[in-house]
């Protein structure tokens, strides 16, 4: 049902917006990842869990296989900060 692109953090605001949430408790979704160097692709599970939920953003515990990290996003889902891998610019008329 989801996609994973390489290149993008947009795709996660997929699941994060599509699945019901409760704090802590964890998400188990299964996606096909699409590596954007080499345009393979291959099914994969992740899981999301909701660390902690404000007004104006949110963060969430995303895995796959080993691979581990804390995703910041808006109140819209979208991607604020994605540690080493994106985070999001805010021009200067941002609110």
């Amino acid at each position: 049902m989801d996609i994973d692109i390489s290149c993008t953090p947009f795709t996660n605001t997929l699941p994060i917006n599509r699945l019901p949430y409760v704090p802590m408790q964890q998400q188990e979704i299964q996606v096909v990842y699409i590596s954007a160097a080499d345009l393979k692709y291959k099914p994969v599970k992740q899981k999301y869990t909701l660390l902690e939920s404000r007004n104006d953003s949110s963060v969430f515990q995303y895995q796959s296989g080993n691979f581990k990290e804390n995703i910041t996003v808006d109140s819209n889902g979208i991607v604020l900060d994605y540690p080493n891998l994106f985070y999001r610019e805010m021009g200067p008329d941002a609110r």
